[in-house]
């Protein structure tokens, strides 16, 4: 007689494997968003945001400027906070 194909008994190793996987698959997505959240942040190497000065209009413009003709441009508005606030106000008022 032959001997029929024998089958492994049910055991709990499939639900564990099946466990394994999906904490593996976690595992990967998270270091896949760390990765893509540092890639497009927006964040330049010295860690300042790219966006800020596109914020102001001037993208190109402040782009151009040295780190000391920035580091003023920034003083004067910080200063002149008070009175930009209440142009930009009146300007999208009218």
């Amino acid at each position: 007689m032959a001997d029929a194909p024998s089958t492994p008994p049910a055991s709990g190793s499939g639900r564990w494997i099946r466990i394994a996987l999906v904490i593996s698959l976690a595992v990967n997505l998270l270091v896949l968003g760390v990765i893509g959240g540092a890639v497009f942040s927006g964040k330049r190497n010295d860690g300042r945001p790219a966006a800020q000065l596109n914020e102001l209009g001037i993208g190109p413009y402040g782009r151009a400027l040295t780190q000391e003709q920035r580091r003023d441009l920034r003083t004067t508005i910080r200063g002149n906070r008070a009175e930009l606030r209440n142009t930009g106000r009146a300007l999208r008022d009218s």
